[in-house]
């Protein structure tokens, strides 16, 4: 007997309050173990270039072929890989928050059921049966083409597809150039907070305000990396400004998805 709901069941609003309680407090573990990453790889690093300047200073310069000088490299590639590992994984799980609180969002705003199949579409490290994946959304014509080049490319399992293709399907080239989910268009964005209370509308614009100003950073970055020729002051500065910014950007996805599930009850019971 499978564990797995009914597909196009919809979800009663207790089962959506608890669900995505259960999101918040596991993407706060999960945060809280990248800064744990990323600070072991912030040691590392001071640790390595602590021995590059003692080797400067005293002229005595390690072969690469010491024991010791190996063991230090490993440990600062398994410290990078780890917080680039943990970075990722975040992003996602994140992302699946944003999107199904999303989805209760719209839900309680429209009076619209929400399935447990468009509760689950992006869960990490899950596949979803071709049933299941006709009861979603239809994709956008671009972001189709998207998916289709990508099944070229690297064809999935038939019968089952794999998150990070449902991610493209969903999100389209938002996931694939920027890894964010899809925000709710200017005007669907409009009729949401026309039917969300006044207090809680305000805290979701400034909410999503503040993912489009990180998001926004990576072009320029884009831009400033491709330049050729030396920096200015400026660009430098810039580039610092922006790069800060943009590692800000899961935090703020987070950020998000926790005043969408802040507000949620807020929005049912003005629209009930």
């Amino acid at each position: 007997m499978s564990d797995r709901p009914e597909p196009s069941r919809a979800m009663t609003a207790q089962e959506v309050d608890g669900k995505l309680a259960a999101m918040e407090r596991a993407a706060g573990v999960l945060l809280r173990e990248w800064e744990e990453a990323e600070r072991r790889l912030t040691e590392r690093n001071e640790l390595s270039e602590a021995r590059i300047r003692r080797a400067q200073r005293t002229g005595r310069v390690a072969s690469p072929f010491e024991a010791e000088s190996v063991l230090e490299s490993v440990r600062l590639k398994l410290a990078a890989d780890s917080a680039k590992g943990y970075g990722d994984a975040v992003r996602d799980f994140v992302c699946w928050w944003v999107d199904a609180a999303g989805a209760a969002w719209q839900s309680a705003a429209l009076g619209t059921p929400l399935s447990y199949t468009r509760w689950g579409a992006v869960t990490p490290h899950t596949v979803m049966f071709d049933d299941e994946l006709a009861l979603l959304p239809r994709a956008s014509e671009q972001a189709r083409k998207l998916v289709e080049l990508e099944d070229f490319l690297d064809p999935p399992i038939p019968g089952f597809n794999q998150p990070e293709e449902r991610r493209r399907r969903l999100w389209g080239d938002l996931w694939a150039e920027r890894r964010i989910p899809l925000l709710p268009a200017t005007d669907e964005l409009d009729v949401l907070l026309s039917r969300t209370p006044e207090a809680a509308a305000h805290r979701l614009r400034a909410a999503l305000r503040a993912i489009i100003e990180a998001a926004m950073a990576k072009p320029r970055i884009d831009e400033l990396e491709d330049k050729e020729g030396p920096w200015a002051p400026s660009e430098i500065a810039e580039y610092d400004r922006l790069d800060a910014l943009l590692d800000e950007l899961t935090h703020r996805l987070a950020d998000y998805a926790r005043v969408l599930t802040d507000v949620l009850p807020e929005v049912r019971a003005v629209n009930a």
